[in-house]
């Protein structure tokens, strides 16, 4: 049981300690198969060490990863400077944030001001601000990054890639394959791209704010694609 007791500490604390975990299996399985192959012990003295091991080094250890989680959470349900770390959803749950049970459309229409978020743990959000690329750095354009802490900066209007959105138009959603422009709605520079290398990775293309007030070129161009979607299907936050 205090085996056990220590594996549910090890990797609440970090996922590393899930090599921990996989230590104590195998010298479990090592044990229990010496067990198994002693002859001389009844069957149901090997049924009992499965049972025993089974809860203390597997039940034990995961009711009490979840019981730290939920006393964390409990705890620290309060907004600070990491919420941009963490999805939105999650974001929603916490005191003082912004999102915090905010009211807002599940689904994306033309005319939002939205924040585009790297889907993994960590990620940062698509950011971009006034400062340019340096001299010698493809073309002198204004930078485009991302940025794991909420700003101003982080926030991009959704439009079409025809024309402007007319506010007295019908609300139109946004779907799958549709063709639209990103306008930083600070510096109202669009996201744009073309064939200069990237200032990290070379194989790829550089990604600059261009143009001035929405208007730029066919460069500013972006299809939607939604992982696992077909043409017409609305994209959802």
């Amino acid at each position: 049981m205090f085996t056990g007791v220590m594996i549910a500490c090890a990797f609440s604390v970090k996922f590393v300690g899930l090599f921990v975990v996989l230590l104590v299996g195998l010298c479990t399985l090592a044990e229990l198969w010496d067990i198994l192959g002693d002859i001389s012990r009844p069957v149901t003295y090997t049924v009992k060490h499965f049972i025993a091991r089974a809860i203390c080094l597997i039940v034990l250890p995961v009711c009490l990863y979840v019981l730290f989680f939920y006393i964390h959470l409990t705890v620290l349900n309060k907004s600070g400077n990491g919420d941009g770390f963490y999805s939105s959803g999650f974001q929603s749950q916490l005191q003082g944030n912004t999102l915090h049970n905010a009211s807002m459309p599940r689904d994306v229409a033309y005319g939002a001001a939205v924040t585009l978020k790297i889907h993994r743990t960590g990620g940062g959000y698509l950011h971009s601000h006034w400062h340019l690329y340096p001299e010698g750095v493809g073309a002198r354009q204004q930078q485009v990054t991302t940025y794991t802490h909420k700003d101003d900066n982080n926030r991009w209007v959704v439009k079409r890639y025809n024309k402007e959105v007319d506010k007295e138009e019908e609300v139109e959603l946004v779907r799958h394959g549709d063709l639209i422009r990103l306008e930083h709605v600070v510096t109202h520079r669009n996201l744009h791209s073309h064939r200069e290398p990237a200032p990290v990775t070379k194989k790829h293309y550089q990604v600059t704010g261009y143009g001035e007030n929405g208007t730029g070129d066919a460069n500013d161009v972006w299809m939607v694609q939604v992982v696992g979607g077909v043409e017409g299907d609305i994209v959802s936050t």
